[in-house]
């Protein structure tokens, strides 16, 4: 695990709003001791002891502020430190007020709590070898050595059964999470991903794409030729299994860093990120005869499979996904039309969404 991992919290946001509530709590908490122990007359407690503790608030109000608006572009070091900033505090505030007491340490529990929970493991961790050493500091600065001992013995305890109990939680969560992940991303037939994921990848393929445009982007839209009639033929089972086959190709065609979606039904898009015009034609073509040449294995015998395609690029099309979307759909229809088992290359614009304009097809053959 890298320096920069170890430090990065599971969730920014998340965690800078848990990081400003545990702030704010923490203040107000050690404050209101502070207001309780000087209004009670506690012998270690006095107006400064409290004017020291108010300032500390109003540091750590702001400090809460600046979490919940700024925790996306904060130094991923700022949450690990805030939890030591955290124990350090407890420690001066105990040794200034000379007190040991649980109600003193019971504040150790606000960074072993919101480390645990949105921290690595290895940084919550981290955060309980300090809060020992803090503690340690503590007890045996102000209480004889048995006492202290058992004090640190029932901290260590709390702090390390708090640790485990919520990494381990965190862990299964994670797991759920993925998963959802995995089911919103991921086409569960092909492997493929899904046209949600396919739009938001398209979005920073394009962004970029339009701070450096050369060499381009180009996308592939293609269908499996009479789909409808495969199925009909031999049951919906061939027909998955067909789609199956055609995603497996593709992956063998297309380069790694092509990002290729079940865009619904037998409808598949690529998108191919740094590639010119020529060269999108042409894998286009490597696409349409590989699978040509592939035929589907199948009990009844290998059941020979074609696709049209329809291709789009930047250079002629633009750097909007629907726009560049559209153009490649109208490709495809164009191929369709024109027989299918073939490529079309459009070279026009695309005039309103989802209708194309003057299309300049190449055929590649």
């Amino acid at each position: 695990m890298t320096a920069a991992s170890f430090l990065e919290p599971r969730d920014r946001v998340a965690t800078g709003r848990a990081a400003a509530t545990l702030l704010v709590v923490g203040g107000l908490v050690t404050f209101g001791f502070e207001v309780y122990a000087v209004a009670v007359g506690r012998e270690h407690n006095s107006w400064m002891t409290l004017g020291v503790t108010g300032v500390v608030l109003v540091l750590m109000t702001w400090l809460a502020v600046v979490f919940w608006y700024r925790a996306t572009t904060m130094p991923a070091g700022a949450f690990l430190g805030t939890a030591f900033g955290g124990i350090a505090l407890i420690v001066v505030v105990a040794l200034v007020t000379l007190d040991p007491s649980a109600a003193a340490q019971i504040g150790f529990v606000y960074p072993v709590v919101g480390a645990a929970t949105y921290l690595r493991p290895p940084a919550a961790w981290t955060v309980v070898g300090g809060v020992v050493v803090g503690d340690a500091v503590i007890v045996f600065s102000l209480l004889d050595p048995v006492a202290a001992a058992a004090d640190l013995a029932v901290m260590t305890s709390a702090a390390v059964v708090l640790t485990i109990m919520l990494t381990r939680s965190g862990a299964y969560q994670q797991q759920l999470l993925d998963r959802l992940h995995e089911l919103a991303t991921v086409d569960a037939l092909t492997g493929l991903v899904t046209r949600r994921e396919m739009e938001e990848v398209a979005a920073r393929v394009l962004s970029a794409h339009r701070a450096v445009p050369a060499p381009g982007v180009g996308l592939l839209i293609l269908d499996v030729d009479r789909f409808k009639i495969l199925n009909d033929t031999f049951g919906h089972p061939a027909g998955d299994a067909a789609l199956e086959h055609l995603a497996s190709l593709l992956h063998d065609v297309l380069r790694p860093g092509d990002t290729v979606a079940r865009m619904g039904g037998d409808e598949i898009a690529a998108l191919l990120p740094g590639i010119d015009r020529d060269a999108l034609a042409h894998r286009a073509e490597a696409v349409r005869s590989t699978v040509r040449a592939n035929p589907l294995p199948h009990p009844a015998g290998e059941l020979a499979l074609s696709v049209s395609v329809g291709a789009a690029h930047t250079a002629t099309v633009g750097a909007d996904f629907h726009e560049l979307y559209a153009a490649a759909d109208a490709a495809l229809y164009r191929a369709k039309v024109a027989g299918r088992d073939r490529v079309e290359v459009a070279g026009g614009a695309v005039d309103g969404p989802g209708r194309p304009g003057p299309v300049i097809v190449r055929t590649v053959r």
